[in-house]
């Protein structure tokens, strides 16, 4: 049940944050807004990694969990002048990596849960961090062995057409 409760957690959380990004793509901002969204992410993403990495504190984190989606619609409106970088070509090479992780963030999770009880946050978010990069090195390693056999054999296979 806990999944599902995350699981509409994070549509609601992701409708919350598509709702602030078109209202604050719809001010058309001048330059002194521009500066005023610029600071304001720069601040609430600095916030949320101090939170996060400094102090560890998961309950910290649950509440600043909150700021989240004013940093993340602010960063994706095009409003402030670091947004500027997510729209460049070159980040379109992360939609894979991203992807990746997201896909095998929850097997790393599980383990580190059950090979490190009672370790601290730090430490588990770090084990959390290179198994998540070997699982999806793992990840990496299956696609392209996949295409390599699709290309080659498998293709031929299921793209003939039926003799009757």
């Amino acid at each position: 049940m806990g999944g599902l409760i995350r699981g509409m957690c994070g549509l609601c959380f992701g409708i919350v944050v598509y709702l602030i990004c078109e209202k604050i793509k719809k001010l058309n901002p001048n330059r002194k807004l521009r500066i005023v969204f610029t600071i304001l992410e720069i601040g609430l993403w600095t916030i949320f990694f101090v939170v996060w990495f400094v102090l560890g504190d998961p309950v910290a984190l649950f509440s600043v969990l909150l700021i989240l989606p004013i940093a993340i619609a602010i960063s994706f409106s095009e409003t402030s002048y670091i947004s500027k970088i997510f729209t460049q070509k070159w980040m379109r090479c992360f939609n894979f990596l991203s992807l990746t992780i997201y896909l095998n963030h929850f097997g790393p999770r599980i383990l580190v849960n059950y090979m490190f009880p009672g370790q601290s946050y730090k430490f588990c978010v770090g084990m959390m961090a290179i198994f998540t990069v070997v699982a999806c090195l793992i990840n990496y390693a299956i696609v392209r062995l996949l295409k390599l056999l699709w290309e080659n054999k498998l293709k031929n296979i299921f793209t003939k057409p039926d003799i009757l």
